[in-house]
């Protein structure tokens, strides 16, 4: 395999479009990959039947819920379903719910908005109550 020779302007232009780190070591100049950044949550992002979800947690909660669609427990599972916080005519906002869905065995019940929750943040307590003082709905946490 052939070495490729880049000048060292258009090694740095290289590295400015693609985010790379250049480093020089006296003799040569290396491309070093991007460091992966953490979290802030500590989440690993998960796909799972084509969908992409925030963490493991999520993940693994839409999977216990499609085995209960399967057995006929609960119906019209939505993922990511959006939901408008609007106050006096002002939209103040949106409540992304991982999961809703209508539970089956306890009629009582009726549209279960659920949400994977491993840090519970200000804004989210927030939209939490909105979520019951606009539409009446309870949020699960699991």
């Amino acid at each position: 395999m052939r070495a490729l020779r880049f000048t060292e302007e258009q090694l740095r232009n290289y590295a400015n479009r693609t985010g790379k780190v250049v480093v020089d070591d006296g003799r040569r100049m290396i491309i070093e990959p991007t460091p992966v950044k953490e979290s802030k949550y500590r989440n690993k992002r998960t796909k799972v039947d084509g969908f992409t979800f925030a963490s493991k947690k999520e993940a693994g909660r839409y999977q216990e819920l499609r085995l209960l669609e399967k057995a006929g427990k609960i119906t019209s599972l939505a993922i990511q379903e959006r939901w408008p916080l609007t106050v006096n005519g002002i939209k103040v906002g949106t409540y992304v719910a991982d999961f809703s869905y209508w539970d089956e065995s306890d009629h009582s019940k009726g549209r279960v908005v659920e949400d994977c929750k491993g840090y519970k943040t200000p804004i989210y307590k927030l939209k939490k109550l909105l979520m019951f003082a606009i539409h009446g709905v309870k949020i699960r946490e699991s």
